[in-house]
């Protein structure tokens, strides 16, 4: 009989106990799940097996390719049926960050509580750099509890050129995105980790709910500023609440993003886009 001799720190890892895919014509909506495969793997449960390749797993050290798991899950079908919490992890009645709600189904502690991409994390920050991005996604329906698109405004692009007007301020997103003009440099179209690069070593992001958001999400060090005109006053002075848990659509605005209506006043838990 031949013993196979391993070196130390060269055991294998167990065959992945899940894998996992995701929504792909939307950057943010498998972006979010980012955190998944750390979690998993500090939980003691092994590796997540990347079922198609998403581009976000292209530098993260927890998942695997190209290898059998004992089952696949569909994280937005997984997230959309397990939204609905009386309460979080703490019993209260707001989940503790955007990682919350699914490692709460799962089970398993949050020990990385935003999207991560395991790239351009050491990248100095530009102190001055300021990254705009103008659209979301118009063609998708208009939510519950909306009345509009993710759309930033003239009047909010004229508010963000005077107060940053020392910044050096650059236009990410899709090539058909609004322009932001105003003498920003303009990087719309990029390959989508040339994009990653040039949103991780700026100092502020200001855009709305879309996927270059959630990538500024994934560095802590950015300042991130959303502008946000989908919900009307009524809503917002009444039960928009970031992370709650009784409303899904809510669970998409982390604590570390600070919130700006379309408004000429502060409407509960959001500001005036005056202020951004």
């Amino acid at each position: 009989m031949t013993l196979k001799v391993i070196e130390p720190g060269a055991i294998p890892e167990p065959t992945p106990r899940f894998g996992m895919f995701f929504r792909e014509d939307k950057i943010g909506d498998g972006l979010i799940y980012s955190s998944c495969p750390e979690n998993f793997h500090k939980a003691g449960k092994g590796k997540i097996l990347d079922v198609k390749n998403a581009w976000f797993f292209d530098h993260n050290p927890y998942v695997v390719r190209d290898v059998p798991s004992t089952q696949n899950i569909d994280m937005q079908k997984f997230a959309d049926q397990t939204s609905f919490f009386h309460y979080g992890r703490s019993s209260l009645p707001c989940l503790l960050s955007v990682a919350d709600r699914f490692n709460t189904k799962f089970g398993i502690p949050t020990r990385l509580r935003h999207p991560r991409l395991y790239q351009y994390e050491d990248l100095p920050q530009i102190p001055n750099k300021l990254v705009v991005h103008t659209q979301g996604d118009l063609n998708e329906p208009i939510a519950l509890y909306e009345d509009t698109h993710a759309l930033m405004t003239d009047d909010v692009m004229d508010v963000i050129q005077e107060k940053y007007s020392q910044y050096d301020i650059v236009q990410v997103g899709g090539k058909a995105d609004k322009p932001f003009g105003r003498k920003a440099k303009d990087k719309r179209g990029l390959a989508i980790w040339d994009s990653v690069k040039e949103i991780a070593d700026a100092a502020i992001f200001i855009g709305v709910n879309s996927g270059p958001m959630n990538i500024a999400l994934c560095y802590p060090r950015i300042n991130i500023r959303m502008f946000e005109p989908q919900f009307p006053q009524t809503v917002l002075e009444n039960f928009f609440i970031p992370m709650d848990a009784k409303f899904a659509h809510n669970q998409w605005f982390d604590y570390g993003i600070k919130i700006f209506n379309r408004y000429d006043a502060d409407l509960g838990a959001t500001y005036s886009y005056l202020k951004i």
